[in-house]
């Protein structure tokens, strides 16, 4: 963030255990991050965000076996008011994870409906 000072916003986004992580970011950053969106994800219990000023957006399936619906709403209470919902309905959240040659890596999100 620091080699990019023109740029004035950032948000912060991740997927299961890196929806977590990117949380745990947001907090320990606070005048850092604007936004953060949390794929089938959901902040661990030391990453209070309810007071901070950040934009959330937490997207699910509503079938998905690992991070059930029921567990990501149990996390709202750390979530600002203000956090969008959005349930995937008869959807789950997979991530694939794709290696090229040079051993760099990348994630895909993709959403599986039923």
């Amino acid at each position: 963030i620091a080699a990019y000072p023109d740029i004035g916003r950032w948000a912060i986004g991740g997927h299961s255990l890196g929806g977590a992580m990117a949380a745990q970011y947001a907090f320990d950053n606070p005048a850092t991050m604007n936004g953060l969106a949390l794929w089938a994800a959901y902040p661990a219990g030391g990453s209070d965000l309810a007071g901070a000023d950040v934009a959330v957006s937490s997207i699910y399936g509503s079938v998905d076996g690992v991070a059930t619906p029921d567990q990501v709403l149990a996390g709202a209470p750390l979530l600002p008011a203000d956090t969008v919902w959005v349930e995937i309905i008869g959807g789950k959240i997979v991530c694939i994870q794709m290696r090229e040659k040079r051993s760099t890596s990348f994630t895909i999100i993709a959403l599986n409906a039923m």
